[in-house]
């Protein structure tokens, strides 16, 4: 699991590169096995304004697909094998409507809490988390039946979720409490709690691409990014990011853009501006602007191409070249588009 804001300006129109794929490393928790979903290809856009899903190919200059999804839609999180789509409902919703990528269309909706906001997937795709916000629970579902098999009680207001590389730890930010739930995916329980320093919230969490770290931003309003050690559990660091700190999405270790892994921070509700930090120096090093305003984020596996979704009040996805930090495309795709997720590549065991 992020979303909001409004701007008007031009359609710019250039070629969107040929990968659009979000990096997953090989964990533990199950074969991906093969499945209809060609993974690499696709991008999914939640329009919580519309209650539909925007279906995004790489190189089409316009969304290929609208799904409605009655339940409503959030947040998503796309399975490893890209053959489903998880759709949090968000507000009035108790539900997360699953949808098979091949015939684009709900096929099954699963009973969560109270407004699911953040969902995530395990790298080998057999367990999906939701927080739900006002319930203070978290879901645990098995994919392979598409059922709840353990509620957990968090935190006040439970809103995002970030699962390791290997599939058994979710931190779980817990917006009103100004805390961290750490969830043991694979026994069903609550780990531990971090508590963040000067009462910070926590919104949106990501993480490092070997999972040692877990990086939380304080969402709308809010300049402070936390550095959570997730060996320890504890923090360790912060910064602080000027022109706001909403969602996030971190790079692959490597990427076409950089020899370092960088995190992408959006400035959210009423800004269009995302900053790059460096998470081994811990600074922002430099910001740049979008149009249609900044929200949800996502990146590709060779860390050279960022989606950003505009936010309540517009309607559009934006695509940046990010080795230049230059918009090549907007495309417009359903109203309030909050939040954005790629199909994943194939992966093997270690």
């Amino acid at each position: 699991m992020r979303g909001r804001t409004a701007v008007t300006a031009a359609l710019i129109a250039l070629s969107l590169a040929s990968s659009l794929a979000v990096t997953s490393p090989a964990t533990a928790d199950g074969p991906p096995g093969g499945g209809p979903g060609a993974t690499g290809r696709f991008a999914y856009v939640a329009n919580a304004g519309s209650r539909t899903v925007s279906v995004m190919q790489v190189g089409s200059p316009a969304a290929l697909a609208t799904i409605p999804v009655p339940a409503g839609a959030e947040d998503l999180a796309v399975s490893p094998r890209g053959d489903r789509v998880y759709v949090t409902g968000g507000l009035r919703s108790h539900e997360v409507s699953v949808i098979d990528t091949s015939s684009r269309r709900v096929v099954r909706t699963i009973r969560a809490g109270d407004r699911p906001v953040g969902v995530a997937v395990t790298a080998r795709g057999s367990r999906a988390v939701v927080a739900n916000a006002e319930s203070d629970t978290v879901s645990v579902i098995d994919t392979r039946r598409d059922r709840v098999v353990r509620t957990l009680k968090v935190g006040d207001w439970p809103r995002d979720v970030a699962i390791t590389p290997n599939g058994r730890w979710a931190y779980v930010t817990n917006l009103k409490s100004h805390s961290v739930s750490v969830i043991d995916v694979w026994r069903g329980r609550v780990f531990d709690t971090i508590r963040l320093e000067n009462d910070t919230a926590a919104f949106a969490v990501a993480l490092s691409a070997d999972g040692r770290q877990a990086y939380v931003t304080g969402g709308n309003g809010s300049d402070s990014l936390t550095v959570i050690d997730t060996v320890a559990n504890e923090i360790v660091d912060s910064v602080q990011v000027p022109k706001g700190a909403e969602n996030l999405v971190v790079t692959p270790e490597e990427s076409a853009a950089s020899e370092t892994p960088q995190v992408y921070v959006s400035g959210g509700f009423g800004t269009n501006t995302v900053s790059v930090i460096d998470p081994r120096l811990l600074i922002v090093i430099r910001t740049f602007t979008v149009p249609y305003g900044a929200e949800g984020l996502a990146i590709n596996a060779n860390g050279d191409r960022l989606l950003v979704t505009s936010g309540v009040g517009e309607n559009w996805l934006t695509v940046v070249n990010a080795e230049t930090d230059t918009v090549m495309r907007a495309v417009r795709v359903g109203w309030n588009p909050l939040n954005v997720a790629m199909d994943t590549p194939p992966t093997n065991a270690p």
